[in-house]
C-alpha cells in the first residue's frame, strides 16, 4: 500500500489481485481505512438473490425456476429459495458466466464438467444431467467453446 501525505488529505493506493486501482481520500488511519475499501469492494462483487441473501457468483452451481421463485444451489450442497424471478436474476448474473440450457435452468459454466453433443445434455461438477431445449444448442456450443 502506498501512502501520499499531501496537505489536509492523505491518498492511499493500494491494488488487491483482481481489481482495478483504487484512490481514497480520508481522514482515517490506514488499517481502518483499508478495511473499509475492501468491505465495499466485496459489495461489489456480491449478487443480491432477494431482501435477505447477498452472494458471491463463484459459488452459485445452478439456479432453478420454482413458478415465481428460484431456487438457487451453491458449490458447497446447500439451496437458497428466493423470491426473485430466474429471468431477474438471469440479467444480474450477465456479466458473469452463466448459460441458460432451457427455460427453467441457468448454470454457471465454471461447474460445468461434461458436454454431449449428441443428446444436448450437461454435466455439472454435481453429476447432475440437464437437458438443452432444441432452440439453445447453437448458443450452448458457442458458450462452451468461449469458457473452454
Amino acid at each position: 500500500m502506498n501512502v501520499k501525505n499531501e496537505g489536509k488529505f492523505v491518498i492511499f493506493a493500494f491494488t488487491p489481485p483482481g481489481l482495478p486501482m483504487l484512490l481514497l481520500k480520508q481522514f482515517v488511519s490506514p488499517k481502518k481505512h483499508y478495511c473499509q475499501a475492501m468491505e465495499l469492494m466485496r459489495e461489489d462483487v456480491l449478487i443480491r438473490l432477494g431482501w435477505h441473501h447477498k452472494i458471491d457468483p463463484d459459488t452459485i452451481l445452478l439456479l432453478k425456476a420454482d413458478c415465481n421463485y428460484t431456487q438457487v444451489y451453491l458449490a458447497n450442497g446447500t439451496m437458497i429459495l428466493s423470491s426473485t424471478t430466474l429471468g431477474i436474476l438471469q440479467k444480474r448474473l450477465s456479466a458473469y458466466q452463466f448459460f441458460r440450457p432451457n427455460r427453467s435452468t441457468l448454470i454457471n459454466l465454471n461447474y460445468l464438467v461434461d458436454f454431449e453433443k449428441d443428446t444436448a445434455t450437461i454435466k455439472l461438477a454435481n453429476n447432475e444431467l440437464i437437458h438443452i431445449s432444441r432452440r439453445r444448442t447453437k448458443q450452448a456450443r458457442r458458450s462452451m467453446r468461449q469458457s473452454n
